[in-house]
C-alpha cells in the first residue's frame, strides 16, 4: 500500500494535483504551535492530500516511526538514530504565581528550591534528567505531572515551583511569571523519519511547509 500511495503521489504531483494520504505523529504541543499552521498552508496548495494525525508523547512518536506506523514524527530531542531537520530550539522554564516570594527574582536556581519543584515530565526526562546529572543536582520527591493544564492548576494553588518546556507552556494560557531556571535546561524541536529520501512526495512537500513556517 505505501508502494502505491506513493506511485499514486508521483503521478499527481505529474499533473500538479499531488494527491494521496501522510501519516504525521506529534505531541499536543507540537500540534498547536506548529503542525496546525502548517496544515492550512499545505493544504492551500495541496488540496487533494489527506493527513492523518496521531498524538502521542516523544517516545511514542518515535516507535511509531520505527514501526512505520506513521511517515513523519515530530518530536523533542534527543532524536536517538533517526533522521531530522530542526525546527526550534526549546528550553526549560520555571512558573510561580505573581505574588510568590520568587516572582521578582531574576533566576530561579533548581539547586536551592529542589523539593518545591512540580515537573511537568510531558516528554522532557530524558533532557532533564541528563541535565540533572550533570549538575549533580537531584530534585526532592515531589509532584510530577502529564499536562501543562495540570502543572498551572497545582502552580496556582501554590502547590510548588512549576518546571515545564517554554515550548509547551506557549501553547496554553495562563497568568504565572516565568522565570530563568539555573542550570539551564536546553533541547530542540524537529521532523523525524526513517529517511528523508525516501518519504513519499507529498510528506516531502509538507516538510518543505513546515521547515519554512515552524522557523517564522
Amino acid at each position: 500500500k505505501a508502494i502505491e500511495n506513493s506511485i499514486y503521489q508521483i503521478a499527481g504531483r505529474e499533473n500538479r494535483l499531488l494527491g494521496g494520504k501522510i501519516k504525521v505523529g506529534s505531541f499536543p504541543a507540537a500540534t498547536t504551535n506548529l503542525l496546525s499552521k502548517a496544515i492550512a498552508v499545505f493544504r492551500t496548495n495541496y488540496p487533494l492530500v489527506k493527513i492523518e494525525l496521531l498524538e502521542g508523547v516523544s517516545d511514542q512518536i518515535k516507535q511509531w516511526v520505527e514501526d512505520r506506523t506513521v511517515e513523519l514524527g515530530i518530536v523533542a530531542s534527543p532524536f536517538d538514530s533517526l533522521e531530522f531537520e530542526k525546527l526550534q530550539s526549546d528550553y526549560m522554564v520555571a512558573i510561580v504565581p505573581a505574588n510568590h516570594p520568587l516572582a521578582k527574582e531574576p533566576i530561579i536556581d533548581l539547586n536551592c528550591y529542589r523539593d518545591e519543584v512540580i515537573f511537568c515530565k510531558g516528554g522532557h526526562e530524558i533532557a532533564m534528567n541528563s541535565i540533572l546529572r550533570e549538575y549533580r543536582i537531584e530534585l526532592g520527591e515531589g509532584l510530577t505531572v502529564q499536562s501543562a493544564e495540570t502543572l498551572i492548576r497545582m502552580v496556582r494553588n501554590g502547590l510548588g515551583i512549576g518546571l515545564i518546556s517554554n515550548f509547551t507552556l506557549s501553547s496554553v494560557s495562563h497568568d504565572l511569571v516565568v522565570k530563568e531556571i539555573r542550570p539551564g535546561v536546553t533541547r530542540d524541536i524537529g521532523i523525524i523519519a526513517h529517511s528523508f529520501g525516501e518519504i513519499s512526495p507529498a510528506a516531502k512537500q509538507l516538510v518543505t511547509v513546515l521547515l519554512q513556517t515552524g522557523q517564522e
